[in-house]
């Protein structure tokens, strides 16, 4: 899961996405990016680690008001497996794109891994 969260980082960071966006932003990703060099070959996995982004709450406060968001809002495995596209709230690229927020969201994936992984 950190992988992908990483590599996530990774698109928006090459695609020169500013940390403060007004719209969530649509990444088309290749799965295999997303699923890592020596990972399986079909989407079990990734599908399991989107499923948890999509369950990672951010929340905090800004010039003394709360907020809340998700990591990630929608994603599509499409093209016989071969894509992703994922939906990132402007919070979420807000906090993929600032280093200090990235490595809490790190932190918290890597909580929420199974004890044997």
């Amino acid at each position: 899961m950190i992988s992908a969260l990483w590599e996530i980082g990774a698109v928006l960071d090459e695609d020169r996405t500013p940390a403060n966006v007004p719209n969530a932003v649509w990444l088309t990703i290749p799965t295999t990016r997303l699923r890592g060099p020596n990972a399986r070959q079909d989407n079990v996995w990734l599908r399991e680690c989107l499923e948890r982004m999509t369950g990672l709450k951010l929340s905090g406060q800004h010039r003394g008001d709360e907020w809340g968001a998700v990591l990630v809002a929608e994603w599509h495995i499409t093209e016989g497996g071969s894509k992703a596209r994922i939906l990132i709230p402007p919070a979420g690229v807000h906090a993929l794109r600032s280093p200090g927020n990235f490595v809490k969201i790190e932190t918290t994936a890597a909580h929420r891994l199974p004890p044997h992984a």
